[in-house]
């Protein structure tokens, strides 16, 4: 069943995952933004033509299910670059990026999304709980540079 929930009066937000033959991560990463209170998001994945087949099958099927999320072909060689290209196909308002290991709280994008709101003139938003880390727990603070890689 293709997932198709979107809200054309919210602003999109653009979430970036930019793990490498991660299969685990990817479906705990991906299943977490799927269940967020704020259904207007793009998740974009990078097919890294990883010969981990179970991930690369993985992430397909996350596309073919839910027309959020889409595939962005890995053209670069180290995470920098490949994190500039995902940054080049937002389409989103907004952008976020989730992180490798870890996900989102479910209310993580409707903070940011509200917290925008209010205060337009900010750059960047991330709050205390906004985390959930590898093993459950929430991360109380996040140094937002670790975010980028």
């Amino acid at each position: 069943m293709m997932t198709t929930a979107v809200v054309a009066d919210q602003p999109l937000v653009s979430v970036i995952w930019n793990g490498y033959g991660q299969v685990t991560a990817a479906r705990d990463g991906v299943a977490a933004l799927q269940a967020q209170g704020y259904r207007n998001f793009e998740l974009l994945l990078v097919d890294d033509r990883s010969s981990e087949g179970e991930c690369r099958e993985d992430l397909r099927t996350f596309a073919t299910h839910d027309r959020r999320i889409r595939l962005v072909p890995r053209i670069a060689v180290n995470s920098g670059e490949s994190l500039l290209h995902l940054l080049r196909q937002c389409r989103g308002d907004y952008i976020a990026i989730c992180p490798i290991e870890g996900h989102f709280s479910t209310d993580a994008l409707q903070f940011a999304v509200d917290a925008f709101d209010k205060h337009p003139q900010t750059g960047i938003v991330c709050g205390e709980n906004f985390l959930i880390d590898a093993h459950g727990k929430s991360e109380p603070e996040v140094d937002v540079v670790t975010l980028l890689f």
